[in-house]
C-alpha cells in the first residue's frame, strides 16, 4: 500500500519539476515563480537557506537612535514611515554596534569582525588588510551586482581603504540634501533585473548639527536664538569666525612637528591675517574653502558647539527637538523607498535591513553627539529586518553589528570566506536558538581597545585602558542609562564578565595591521584628535 501511494506521489512531483524546469527557461515571470517556490521549499527544510539569490538592501540612517522612534517606545511620532515598515517586519530591540564611530562601525558591519580584528580605527591612516574577506567581495564572487549609494568622498567611509572593495558601482547621494529621495529613488529599479543585487544606502540626514531648515516644523514650537537651523547659518561668514579659525591654526602651528605641517599652518595663518587686516571677508572665506571638506566641517562643528550652553536644560531640550525634527524630515524622504520595497515583485525577492551604525548622546554621560564613549546611548541602534517568507515580530535577544554578515550569508546560502566574530541570527528568527538568550555576550570597543565593554542580558562592564585605568559595572535591569557604577557591590559578577571577555577576545580572528602613516601635512593636534576622538 505504501509503495502504491509513493507512485502516485511521484506523478505530481514529476509534473511540478517539469513545470519548474520549463519556467526556469522562461525569463521574467518564470524566474520569479521558480524563486518563490524555491524559497518556500527551503523554508520547509531547516538546513536550507531561506532566500537564495535574493536581493539585499541595507539602509543606514547614520546616528539614528531607537529611543527617539515611536516603535521603540518614544512619545513623539518622529518616524511614521519607518515604524510602519518595522511593524510589518522583524524588529530587534537589543541591537548594538561595536563602536560609536562611523569608520570602525562600518568596517565591523561589512566584515563581521570586531575593531580589534579588522584594525581600521583611524581615518587617513588605516587600511583594511586585503586578507580580510569583506561582505561585498563575497557577494560579488557569488554573482551579485553590488551598488553603493551615499557619500563617496568621506574619510570615515573610506572606499579607497577597503570599504569599497567588491562594489561594482558608486553613486554620490547626500542624505542631507532635499534631493536625497530623488537621488536614491532613481537607482531602486536596479533591483528589478535578473541579476541578484546588493544595494547599500547611507544617509547622514539625522547627524548633528540637525539643520531643520526654515520650516514648517512638526515639533519645534519656538526658535532658540543663536543655534543654526539652516546651512547658511551653520557656515558663518563673519570676522569672529575667521578670527576663530586663525586661533585654531595658530595652536596647530605651535603643535606642529613636521616641516610640511608647520609650513601649511603658518601660511594659512598669514593669509587669513592679511585678509582680515583689510577686512576682506570674502577672501578669508575663499582661503578656508581651499581646505578639505572634512577639515572645514570639523572647524564649523567646533564653532557650533562653542556657542551652545551645555549646562542649560532649555538648550538641551531644544537640541533634542531639533534631532526629532530631522528624524521626521528624513522619514518623509524614506516614503519612496518603503513604497518600492513593499511592491510584491520586490518584497518577495529582497532582504532588507534598516539600521544605524551608532546612537547619539544628549548629555547622558556629559557630552553631545557621539564618539566620546561606548555607553548604550552611543551604541544602541535600530535594527529592522525583512526576509521573504519570514514572519514579522519583535525580538529581544541580544545582537550586535558583527552578526550582520553571517546572518545575511546564512539567509542567501553563501558560506563565509573566513572566520567571523559574529554569529547568524537565523536560528533565532526560526525560533530554534534558546542558547542565544541569557548568557550571550556582546563586545564593545572604543578606538579598537582603549575602552572595552562586555555585556549580557543584565550586566555591562567597562575596562578602561587609558592612563587613568578603571573598571565600571552597571546593572542594566535597574539602571538602563548606566548612571551608577556598582562594581564594589558585585565583584563576583565582574570577575565572570572579565573571564568571558578574555575568552571571547582570545577566540577572535587575528589579522596583521596594514596601517600606514598620517599625511605629513597633518599637525599633531589633528593626529591626536583622529587617534582619540575618531573625527577630524
Amino acid at each position: 500500500m505504501m509503495a502504491y501511494r509513493n507512485r502516485f506521489f511521484l506523478i505530481p512531483l514529476g509534473i511540478i519539476i517539469g513545470l519548474l524546469f520549463w519556467f526556469g527557461l522562461t525569463p521574467g515571470v518564470g524566474q520569479k515563480i521558480v524563486g518563490a517556490v524555491s524559497r518556500r521549499m527551503r523554508m520547509m527544510f531547516p538546513r536550507s537557506a531561506p532566500c537564495p539569490g535574493c536581493n539585499i538592501v541595507i539602509v543606514n540612517i547614520d546616528t539614528l537612535r531607537p529611543s527617539n522612534m515611536p516603535c521603540y517606545g518614544y512619545v513623539r511620532n518622529t518616524s511614521p514611515n519607518l515604524c510602519a515598515y518595522a511593524n510589518s517586519s522583524m524588529r530587534f530591540s537589543n541591537f548594538y554596534t561595536q563602536t560609536p564611530f562611523t569608520l570602525d562601525s562600518h568596517m565591523s558591519i561589512f566584515t563581521g569582525l570586531f575593531p580589534s580584528s579588522h584594525q581600521v580605527t583611524e581615518a587617513l591612516k588605516d587600511t583594511l588588510n586585503p586578507e580580510i574577506p569583506i561582505f561585498t567581495e563575497t557577494l560579488d564572487k557569488n554573482g551579485y551586482r553590488t551598488i553603493w549609494v551615499g557619500a563617496t568622498d568621506d574619510i570615515n567611509l573610506p572606499l579607497d581603504r577597503g570599504l569599497g572593495r567588491g562594489f561594482d558601482e558608486f553613486h554620490q547621494a547626500d542624505g542631507n540634501s532635499p534631493d536625497w529621495e530623488s537621488d536614491y529613488s532613481k537607482l531602486l529599479p536596479e533591483l528589478l533585473g535578473d541579476t541578484p543585487t546588493f544595494m547599500f544606502i547611507h544617509s547622514y540626514g539625522v547627524h548633528s548639527p540637525y539643520l531643520v531648515g526654515k520650516g514648517p516644523y512638526r515639533f519645534i514650537q519656538s526658535v532658540y536664538p543663536g543655534i543654526p537651523l539652516t546651512e547658511e547659518e551653520f557656515y558663518p561668514h563673519s570676522r569672529d569666525y575667521y578670527e576663530f579659525v586663525i586661533s585654531e591654526f595658530t595652536s596647530r602651528l605651535n603643535a606642529s612637528s613636521t616641516a610640511e605641517s608647520k609650513q601649511r599652518n603658518g601660511k594659512i595663518v598669514s593669509r587669513l591675517e592679511q585678509a582680515l587686516k583689510v577686512n576682506d571677508l570674502d577672501k578669508a572665506r575663499q582661503i578656508t574653502w581651499e581646505f578639505p571638506d572634512y577639515e572645514n566641517y570639523s572647524l564649523y562643528m567646533t564653532w557650533y558647539y562653542l556657542h551652545i550652553q551645555q549646562g542649560d536644560e532649555a538648550v538641551l531640550e531644544y537640541l533634542k527637538t531639533l534631532y526629532d525634527e530631522r528624524i521626521y524630515q528624513v522619514d518623509r524622504q524614506l516614503a519612496s523607498l518603503f513604497k518600492f520595497l513593499n511592491r510584491p515583485d520586490v518584497k518577495n525577492n529582497t532582504i532588507v535591513i534598516i539600521l544605524s551604525d551608532n546612537g547619539e548622546e544628549f548629555m547622558e554621560h556629559g557630552s553631545f553627539d557621539h564618539g566620546t564613549n561606548i555607553y548604550n546611548t552611543a551604541t544602541h541602534a535600530p535594527f529592522i529586518l525583512s526576509v521573504p517568507g519570514m514572519k514579522q515580530g519583535v525580538y529581544h535577544e541580544l545582537f550586535q553589528a558583527v552578526d550582520i554578515v553571517p546572518t545575511l550569508l546564512d539567509l542567501v546560502g553563501i558560506v563565509p570566506e573566513g572566520p567571523l566574530d559574529g554569529v547568524s541570527m537565523l536560528p533565532v528568527m526560526k525560533g530554534r536558538a534558546p542558547s542565544y538568550t541569557g548568557d550571550r555576550y556582546l563586545i564593545g570597543q572604543y578606538r579598537g581597545g582603549d575602552i572595552i565593554s562586555i555585556r549580557n542580558s543584565r550586566w555591562k562592564m567597562y575596562k578602561n585602558f587609558k592612563p587613568d585605568q578603571y573598571v565600571e559595572l552597571y546593572d542594566l535591569m535597574k539602571d538602563p542609562l548606566e548612571q551608577y557604577n556598582v562594581l564594589g557591590d558585585h565583584l563576583d559578577i565582574a570577575r565572570l564578565l572579565d573571564a568571558a571577555l578574555i575568552k571571547t577576545l582570545e577566540a577572535s580572528p587575528k589579522y596583521a595591521s596594514t596601517s600606514g602613516e598620517f599625511p605629513s601635512w597633518l599637525d599633531d593636534a589633528k593626529r591626536h584628535k583622529l587617534m582619540f576622538e575618531g573625527y577630524f
